[in-house]
């Protein structure tokens, strides 16, 4: 039921307890499907009583349950029920993107001793340890995670990776071999293609000629001796061909098929989104936030049937929850089997990178409606706004805590029960909680420590700290003067500011 006030009226905060009530959208009670039954890409028309969508019903016209309300221009107070229903909105529970990181700092890091990489004044790049110490001189141009408790470097010749105190090894070296999982790997000889187990012996002759996408979810594709491109089982048996430009291994039951489009500058798309972005499916962790990359895109199941077409006007990189599709002017959100979870409607994603990551991980992200120009908050796994297209802004931060912008005030929002625990003037900012209950405010220039209640812990002098990221349960990176080192939650300098560049090995 939609609330709306009487003319020439301003709800009170008890008036906004009634009004912010929360009903399931009307669209998202049917369990429509955007794909196609054929192997192909072409596009069926299917009743309407069969609830499946295709591409031609996503342009039909939908509503957003929206809600509008007048509030004072000083906001809320403190204690004030914003979102009554927020709680048992289906947010609790995180996905494994942010249980990767177990204690104060990256896992991988930790079981190696290792902290952090920074940048030295000759452009090169270290190690530091547990405490903040140089482990490993400024002497590489780069520096990441390797194989066997190794990190991989470029920059001197003939070494390929150290250790975490910094011994030198060379691309052969044990350390770096990696015994092999059981699967199905590709080999190539007489310039053929074959596939082999994990100890050498030969299983599918090298018969192909090429490999598309190695085996996943036991499911290869290749090109086959006839030049057609195909999907094979370990058996070597043909299960479907393939009528894509390219096609990516499988994914927790997907593969992304893509296709040229006349005139797309394929070139131009590699250096936008990156290797990863590119075909390689959706980690929240690496991507940030979805991302509109222009790439024609569309998802087969493992039976090769099309659960999301390509021939949409656009199709977003798919995410652990769903993806957005987007045709004629109207967006749907789907999950991974093609459902219909919101829409159809005129809306997009809201683009602040560090909060939507942070969403995203947990299942949430913020959208803002095209029409009015105000944001809510979509739960991903139920297709519900749990917070309506209303405020200014709305984003969630972790923790079960959500911030939102409107009127003259910046408001920290427990999703528990919807309260108001914090009011701070509207140009302040709130970085996520991350995986630490303390975060940054920022406020005309100064960066203070609030804990998961809003109250200060912690300001720094102002202009001290010009950048800061989000907290690694107790550890976060920090500029000051100019250079970069690492505080923790008390506002203390573990590794004081020091540095040209700091970054989190992981």
């Amino acid at each position: 039921m939609h609330h709306h006030p009487k003319p020439h009226t301003v709800c009170s905060a008890a008036a906004l307890l009634t009004c912010l009530l929360l009903s399931p959208p009307a669209f998202a009670e049917t369990g429509a499907h955007v794909y196609s039954h054929e192997h192909r890409e072409v596009r069926t028309t299917t009743q309407s009583s069969s609830r499946e969508v295709t591409r031609e019903t996503t342009r039909s016209s939908g509503t957003h349950t929206s809600t509008t309300v007048r509030k004072d221009r000083l906001g809320p107070t403190l204690g004030t029920i914003l979102f009554p229903r927020l709680g048992s909105s289906g947010t609790k529970g995180r996905s494994s993107v942010l249980e990767k990181i177990t204690d104060t700092i990256p896992l991988e890091s930790r079981e190696k001793g290792i902290l952090a990489a920074f940048q030295g004044d000759n452009g090169k790049w270290g190690l530091l340890d547990l405490k903040g110490q140089e482990a490993v001189p400024p002497q590489y141009k780069s520096i990441g995670l390797g194989n066997n408790g190794t990190f991989a470097v470029t920059g001197k010749k003939a070494v390929t990776a150290i250790t975490a105190d910094g011994q030198p090894l060379a691309a052969d070296s044990p350390e770096l071999q990696q015994t092999k999982p059981p699967g199905l790997y590709s080999f190539k000889k007489d310039g053929k293609y074959g596939f082999q187990d994990e100890t050498g012996k030969t299983v599918l002759a090298p018969i192909y000629k090429d490999v598309i996408a190695g085996f996943q979810a036991g499911i290869a594709f290749v090109k086959m001796p006839d030049g057609k491109k195909a999907a094979i089982n370990s058996q070597g048996q043909l299960l479907y061909l393939l009528p894509y430009d390219r096609v990516f291994p499988f994914q927790n039951g997907l593969a992304e098929y893509q296709r040229d489009v006349s005139g797309f500058n394929w070139a131009s798309v590699l250096g936008i989104v990156g290797a990863v972005h590119f075909g390689l499916g959706y980690d929240p962790q690496t991507n940030g936030p979805l991302t509109r990359d222009g790439v024609k895109r569309g998802y087969i199941d493992r039976s090769g049937q099309i659960v999301i077409d390509s021939h949409n006007d656009f199709v977003y990189p798919m995410t652990p929850f769903g993806t957005f599709v987007e045709d004629k002017g109207q967006t749907i959100f789907v999950d991974r089997t093609g459902k219909l979870l919101y829409g159809p409607g005129k809306f997009h994603i809201a683009e602040d990178t560090a909060c939507q990551t942070e969403a995203l991980a947990n299942g949430q992200l913020s959208l803002v409606d095209e029409k009015s120009k105000k944001m809510g908050v979509l739960d991903l796994r139920s297709g519900q706004l749990i917070i309506p297209y209303t405020f200014e802004e709305a984003y969630f931060l972790g923790s079960d805590r959500y911030l939102i912008r409107d009127g003259q005030s910046t408001l920290l929002v427990s999703g528990t029960d919807g309260k108001v625990l914090a009011s701070y003037p509207k140009k302040a900012k709130l970085l996520p909680y991350g995986t630490s209950q303390v975060t940054w405010l920022i406020q005309d220039k100064q960066y203070s420590l609030v804990d998961a209640n809003g109250q200060v812990v912690y300001t720094a002098p102002k202009d001290s700290i010009t950048t800061a990221g989000t907290f690694l349960k107790i550890f976060s990176l920090a500029k000051s003067g100019g250079r970069y080192g690492i505080i923790d939650t008390a506002g203390k300098w573990l590794v004081p500011p020091q540095y040209k560049n700091l970054t989190w090995v992981w």
